[in-house]
């Protein structure tokens, strides 16, 4: 199940608020505040990953890999508005049927840049889901996921040194204009 990225940032901002709402209110803790902070980073990250994993087993239980020609390739804005780099491929499925099909998934801007239109390549094909990945891209995806382990991890640890070592630190505000500062022991160390 896939959710739209304005539906995630809905839930994110949703989230966020009644944490500040019920939690952030009256607990003034700045390690709690970044623990919380760190930790919504890793889980964000970590949803984001999970989607990707389950979009690679379903590859790699129903996906096949084919020979297609390189129709076009270009790089357009993505409903992010980030770049990303896309393919148009032509293929024959097993029962003789051409297809065209395009693809954005994991291709890298040096992957990208190697192609050449009309030249042939390696993808996989997922005939449920009608997905497509260039064959280089998604070995190298595959490759490197150890890095999302460990970006993930890292933030839920940073979260946790964060809370420990900052628990003592207080977020006070001032009454006459909503605006915040720091303080230790009832002293004032950043306004």
């Amino acid at each position: 199940m896939t959710i739209p990225f304005k539906i995630q940032l809905l839930l994110i901002g949703g989230v966020t608020f009644l944490m500040w709402w019920f939690v952030f209110r009256r607990y003034r803790s700045l390690g709690l505040r970044l623990m919380y902070v760190c930790s919504m980073v890793g889980l964000m990250m970590g949803f984001w990953f999970y989607s990707d994993l389950q979009e690679q087993k379903l590859m790699q239980q129903n996906g096949k890999e084919l020979t297609a020609k390189l129709n076009r390739k270009w790089t357009a804005l993505n409903p992010q508005n980030s770049l990303e780099n896309l393919i148009e491929v032509t293929f024959e499925y097993p029962n003789g049927q051409p297809k065209v099909r395009s693809s954005s998934s994991f291709i890298s801007d040096q992957e990208h840049a190697a192609l050449r239109v009309g030249q042939t390549i390696k993808i996989f094909y997922n005939p449920s889901t009608e997905q497509v990945y260039y064959a280089v891209s998604f070995a190298r995806y595959q490759s490197d996921q150890w890095i999302f382990y460990v970006l993930i991890g890292f933030f839920f640890i940073l979260g946790a040194v964060l809370g420990y070592f900052l628990r003592n630190i207080k977020v006070g505000i001032h009454q006459e204009t909503g605006d915040e500062y720091l303080e230790k022991d009832g002293k004032i160390i950043f306004d």
